[in-house]
């Protein structure tokens, strides 16, 4: 069985149809957070990390991130090689 990997190109993807910058998206996720009283936000500059496959978002993120763009948590991964 091959593992999980996050996908960086589906979080791009999905930024992108909503015509959203990474800025754009940081301030979703901030209020999003906001909203639910989480202490959570990313600069833009962490979310090009993500989607250039640098870095991936952390557990707790990926919980907003799917709230934002309204799909499931396991539609950010693939299975890897």
């Amino acid at each position: 069985m091959k593992p999980l990997t996050f996908n960086s190109d589906k979080l791009r993807t999905l930024r992108k149809e909503r015509r959203w910058s990474q800025q754009d998206l940081s301030v979703e996720i901030s209020v999003y957070a906001r909203k639910h009283k989480l202490d959570l936000a990313a600069h833009p500059d962490t979310i090009d990390n993500w989607e250039e496959g640098r870095n991936f978002p952390p557990s707790d993120m990926l919980p907003i991130l799917a709230a934002v763009f309204a799909i499931e948590i396991n539609q950010f991964y693939t299975n890897g090689s």
